[in-house]
């Protein structure tokens, strides 16, 4: 079973698991769905963990340690998360609304897109 990715997909998840002819089928549904919000929950709270430190002025010392902690990884899992961190900017470039704290961080973004866009610059980082 695919993963849901939105909200709109749990609704329709919602409806399905309330018609569901089964135990089976709607066990199968709720399962999916749980898994969802569980991943979403430790996504939430990495970030606030993560947001928490660079509040507190700490930046150098998460580079240093996650540096560290990243090249311990799987290699596969090293180009995975660098993967991840590419995605991320790439999105984030998709930013409509910002203001003068995050503005050169939109344009770096949105550069950085045009760049792998017009294929100056290749991120292709395929799972090995």
């Amino acid at each position: 079973m695919s993963r849901i990715t939105s909200d709109e997909e749990i609704k329709t998840k919602i409806n399905e698991l309330m018609n569901g002819k089964t135990l089976k089928d709607k066990t199968r549904i709720l399962n999916s769905i749980i898994r969802t919000y569980e991943t979403k929950d430790q996504i939430h709270i990495c970030f606030e963990l993560i947001s928490d430190m660079l509040n507190k002025g700490r930046t150098r010392d998460m580079v240093e340690v996650l540096f560290e902690e990243l090249k311990r990884e799987h290699p596969t899992l090293q180009q995975l998360f660098i993967r991840f961190l590419f995605d991320t900017l790439i999105k984030y470039a998709e930013l409509s609304y910002f203001d003068g704290r995050n503005e050169y961080a939109v344009k770096t973004c949105k550069e950085l897109k045009k760049l792998i866009d017009d294929r100056v610059l290749n991120v292709f980082l395929p799972l090995i």
